[in-house]
């Protein structure tokens, strides 16, 4: 390791340089405070980094709140707050001082899994003393509340006077209206509420109150018949929605938008074939560049009447319209059924990140040279909305066809066997596996060694889960959960926690969720994970019930204070109040473990002398 003395010596342009490969969290810790020329460069280095405390420890978490951020915090643009594995990391951060409102010259705020609307609202209210802050995003939030309950958070955002970058796509909603808006804003460019469900009414409720929107993604059903909505948007040039409804409602939403360029839509239950959609795209949309489409059908029939319809379909964007003037070509998938055939037809090349997997399905394109769309390189996950899109008849295609895949959620064991060297997940970042015997942990393993930035893993146990669970490798994977498909059905016993905690992915693992049969196991699994970080479990003997008064509520709370240091952050989750959530002091573990080993070497020291001076004696 190089000295900071020998660093110094180094340019300030090669230091810079060398930063770029340490996580900022590391940075601060390693060379903060050394001397003011260090300091120096790490301003430098805020300037273009964000300060992300999305995965910081509880101790690092107190060290830099404590000793560094008063002095950091006029020079940090962007920052990154989550609940998700650092719980109650907001208001412990309000609670030291540390309000957004602090952060004077911030630019971005991302804001990661926060279930609370309070804690939404308090945060947003600060923002509106922000003056450079640009760009927000609220994402996988959960929140889900009456609209009524929601109004502040919106007044508060419509309110930050900078703001042009908004994404909401962490607040779900449906039908939420923005009637009682009193703010417009004139700065909010960029729109995201993909999870705020609007019908006609709702949307030009938002057109109004952003007047000067550039691009807008959300989520529009809507049936109405009603033409007379008059909040045209010149400024419009990007539309992202999902729709269902009706063609006239969709013509009425388009008219709007008379200068854009770029269309994305996906529609559920709307058939409408390459002769409606021209119409539309002629008489509304005269700009357009862009035309990214993908429809979710459903077709009645026998196998001959169902590629028949098929083939009518794909006859209507055949056309000179389609093919020579836009090269714009389509590509149909459907899945033969007795009963409903399902069908996606989509422009090519399919630009969305999620996708139905259908393992036989039969396709179709406009597309002559089938090869120079074969692969998906957008895709990130599959859907599932059938039991049947987890199970992955031929794993060399899905590896061919989607490489840039970054979620996999699959039933084990596959029927055929997947050896092959070729097939590698690069992009692969999470997994959920649905074990149902006890074979199913060997394809496991290959696909762990198929996977090399494999680092979330959830396993879903059909039955008792095997022993060959704690001989499972991986070198990358930090987070896990584990459970069984019905509540309580394969809680872990306390032999069972040690044994994962000794098990090599125990060894690394930083974010643990279980069930467990008895509290006491807390104990094994912290004090037996080094690395553990966050841990989140249910026990089978928590007393708390929410249909009872509160004061029982944190009992089990309680327990667990009591048997760590006070410097740990215990909480129930505040989406999942069945489950706790035990932040955990990394060094203070370190520093008992430490001791608890020194006072064993010292009896063992003690012993050793009394025997030498027994046998001396003699």
């Amino acid at each position: 390791m190089i000295s900071k003395m020998k660093l110094e010596m180094l340019p300030n342009e090669l230091l810079l340089d060398l930063f770029e490969y340490f996580d900022c969290i590391y940075l601060l810790r390693s060379f903060f405070g050394y001397n003011n020329r260090f300091n120096q460069l790490i301003y430098i280095y805020l300037q273009t980094h964000q300060l992300n405390l999305e995965f910081i420890s509880k101790d690092n978490f107190d060290l830099i709140s404590q000793k560094y951020l008063s002095s950091l915090i006029h020079h940090i643009i962007s920052l990154r707050l989550s609940n998700e594995q650092t719980p109650n990391l907001s208001n412990l951060l309000f609670s030291s001082n540390f309000t957004i409102d602090k952060f004077y010259y911030l630019q971005s705020l991302y804001l990661h899994y926060i279930p609370s609307l309070d804690i939404l609202i308090e945060i947003t209210y600060y923002c509106k003393n922000l003056i450079y802050l640009t760009d927000l995003t609220i994402i996988k939030c959960n929140i889900n509340e009456k609209s009524k309950n929601c109004i502040n958070l919106f007044h508060n955002i419509w309110n930050i006077p900078k703001l042009s970058y908004c994404n909401l796509d962490g607040i779900e909603l449906k039908c939420f209206s923005l009637s009682f808006m009193s703010k417009i804003s004139l700065t909010i460019k960029k729109l995201f509420i993909e999870n705020i469900s609007c019908d006609l009414s709702y949307l030009f409720c938002i057109l109004n109150c952003t007047p000067n929107l550039e691009e807008l993604s959300t989520t529009i059903y809507s049936y109405s018949t009603n033409t007379n909505l008059d909040a045209i948007i010149q400024s419009m040039k990007s539309l992202k929605i999902y729709y269902q409804g009706s063609i006239d409602s969709l013509k009425t939403i388009l008219s709007q938008m008379p200068n854009l360029t770029h269309l994305k839509i996906e529609t559920l239950d709307l058939i409408m074939d390459g002769n409606v959609w021209k119409q539309i795209l002629n008489e509304y949309l005269s700009k357009i560049e862009i035309f990214q489409l993908k429809m979710k059908l459903e077709f009645e029939g026998n196998d001959t009447d169902v590629e028949r319809s098929v083939n009518q379909l794909l006859d209507s964007f055949n056309t000179r319209f389609w093919i020579e003037e836009h090269q714009w070509y389509v590509r149909c998938d459907w899945e033969l059924s007795e009963i409903t055939t399902y069908a996606f037809l989509y422009t090519l090349p399919y630009t969305f990140k999620t996708i139905y997997y259908l393992n036989e399905c039969n396709t179709k394109s406009t597309c002559e040279d089938e090869e120079k769309y074969r692969s998906y390189k957008c895709v990130e996950m599959f859907e599932n909305s059938y039991r049947k899109s987890m199970l992955l008849h031929n794993f060399n295609l899905v590896c061919d066809k989607f490489p840039n895949l970054r979620s996999l959620d699959v039933v084990l064991p596959f029927e055929n066997h997947f050896n092959s060297h070729n097939i590698i997940f690069n992009q692969l970042t999470s997994l959920t596996a649905r074990i149902q015997i006890a074979s199913a942990y060997d394809q496991l393993q290959i696909l762990f060694n198929r996977a090399p930035r494999l680092y979330s893993l959830r396993i879903i146990f059909w039955r008792k889960f095997s022993n060959k669970l704690f001989q499972l490798t991986s070198k990358t994977i930090r987070r896990v959960e584990l459970g069984g498909m019905f509540s309580w059905c394969n809680e872990f016993t306390k032999d069972e926690c040690i044994a994962f905690a000794n098990s090599d992915l125990g060894h690394q693992c930083e974010v643990l969720s279980i069930e467990i049969e008895n509290r006491n196991s807390v104990i094994n699994l912290i004090e037996g994970m080094s690395n553990l970080r966050l841990l989140n479990f249910r026990s089978r003997d928590d007393r708390w019930d929410y249909r009872k008064i509160p004061s029982t509520e944190n009992e089990l709370i309680h327990w667990v204070q009591n048997h760590f240091s006070s410097t740990y952050e215990i909480i129930r989750n505040l989406e999942k109040p069945t489950s706790i959530q035990v932040w955990i002091d990394q060094q203070e573990r370190k520093t008992k473990r430490d001791t608890k080993i020194s006072k064993s070497g010292h009896k063992v020291s003690k012993v050793v002398s009394s025997v030498q001076k027994f046998f001396a004696k003699r």
